[in-house]
C-alpha cells in the first residue's frame, strides 16, 4: 500500500460503477471524435475561398479543438485510472491544475481565431452575415462574398438556403442576389404555409 498523497484512492464497488466509468470513457472518445471530425470542413473552405464561394462557414472553435480534445482526454484518463483503482490524490491535483490550463488555452484560442478569421475574411472581401448563422455554442458563423447576398429576416430558413446556394455551385451555376432573395421567399412562404395548417 503506498503513503500519502500516492494512496489510491478507494473505489466504489460493482459492476454498475464500472459500466458508469466505462460509459464516460466512450462518450469523452466518441466528443473528440466529433471534434476532429469537424476540422474537415476547415479544408473545405480553403476550397471556397479560392473559388470566391457566395459563402464560407467559420467554426469558431477551430483553434480550440487541441484543448477540447486534450480536456475529453484528462477525463478519459481520470476514467480510466478509477476504473482500475489506480487513482490517487496526487493526480487529483494534477489533474484539476492541468484542466484549469486547458480550459484557459481554449478561451485564449476561440478569442484569437475569431480575430485572425475576422481580419483575413475582411481582407479577401466577405462581410459577416447575422441572419444566416444560427448563434449557438459550437455553430458555424457564415461569411458572404457580398452583403447582399445576406438576406435579411432568412434566419428561420437560412439553413435550406445555404444548402441551395451550396448545391447551385456544385453544379456550377453560381446565385445571382436576386436569385438568393427568390429562393429565401420561397422558402419563407413554405414554411408560413407548414406551420399554418397547425
Amino acid at each position: 500500500m503506498m503513503s500519502g498523497n500516492s494512496t489510491y484512492l478507494e473505489e466504489p464497488k460493482g459492476n454498475k460503477y464500472k459500466l458508469a466509468l466505462i460509459s464516460g470513457i466512450l462518450f469523452c472518445l466518441a466528443i473528440s471524435g466529433v471534434f476532429i471530425a469537424e476540422l474537415g470542413d476547415v479544408i473545405d473552405n480553403f476550397d471556397k475561398l479560392s473559388s470566391k464561394s457566395i459563402f464560407v462557414e467559420v467554426w469558431p472553435l477551430t483553434f480550440s479543438v487541441p484543448f477540447i480534445v486534450a480536456i475529453f482526454g484528462l477525463l478519459t484518463t481520470a476514467f480510466y485510472l478509477r476504473l482500475v483503482g489506480k487513482m490517487t490524490d496526487k493526480k487529483v491535483s494534477v489533474g484539476f491544475k492541468s484542466f484549469f490550463l486547458l480550459a484557459v488555452g481554449l478561451i485564449l484560442s476561440r478569442i484569437l481565431f475569431e480575430f485572425i478569421s475576422s481580419s483575413y475574411l475582411e481582407s479577401q472581401g466577405y462581410s459577416y452575415c447575422y441572419d444566416y448563422s444560427e448563434h449557438r455554442a459550437g455553430t458555424p458563423d457564415i461569411w458572404v462574398i457580398m452583403p447582399q447576398y445576406c438576406v435579411k429576416s432568412s434566419n428561420i430558413v437560412s439553413g435550406e438556403v445555404l444548402a441551395w446556394i451550396s448545391e447551385q455551385e456544385r453544379l456550377a451555376n453560381r446565385p445571382t442576389i436576386p436569385e438568393v432573395e427568390g429562393k429565401v421567399r420561397e422558402k419563407l412562404a413554405a414554411y408560413s404555409k407548414r406551420f399554418s395548417q397547425y
